[in-house]
């Protein structure tokens, strides 16, 4: 209600049913569902789905992993994925990390972090919550791969621009 949508994307894992039942029925918007290596072109910029859905993996690791690249600018936006899925992207080079879960202890694996070499790195959670998101273990690997680290809670709002170059 809040945003106006052109198009709807899901990950391949959903079932067809689960579609119609949720998605479909909040707005008359098309639905997309999205494959290995399906490419959106926005202009210049172009939006990679990095996700491996070959494997049977648990809902979060089922997550939309998606790498926009605008030039040289690369930003990889990675949902709720945890390890197992992290370690199936192939293209997962970035300046920007969304990371994933939340900054869960179970996101964001050293060997991931050596793939990415992000710059920046933003977890998005609310201060205080249930989960105890995000995790100290996930803030110490962010903090020795010298990623600059970027939380929703401490900043309200983040937003990077770029000019492509």
């Amino acid at each position: 209600d809040e945003f106006e949508a052109g198009e709807i994307i899901v990950p391949d894992t959903l079932d067809e049913n689960e579609i119609k039942n949720s998605i479909l029925n909040i707005k008359s918007v098309p639905v997309t569902i999205a494959k290995t290596d399906d490419l959106i072109e926005f202009g210049k910029a172009e939006l990679k789905v990095v996700s491996d859905f070959k494997t049977n993996c648990d809902e979060n690791d089922s997550s939309l992993v998606l790498k926009l690249t605008y030039g040289k600018d690369k930003y990889l936006f990675t949902g709720d994925a945890e390890f197992a899925s992290e370690n199936k992207i192939k293209d997962a080079d970035a300046d920007v990390l969304k990371v994933g879960h939340h900054g869960g202890e179970t996101s964001t694996n050293s060997t991931f972090l050596e793939r990415v070499t992000p710059s920046y790195s933003i977890i998005s959670a609310g201060k205080n919550n249930q989960y105890g998101h995000p995790h100290l273990e996930t803030i110490s690997r962010l903090k020795a791969s010298g990623s600059k680290i970027h939380i929703t809670y401490q900043w309200k709002e983040i937003e990077f621009a770029s000019i492509g170059e």
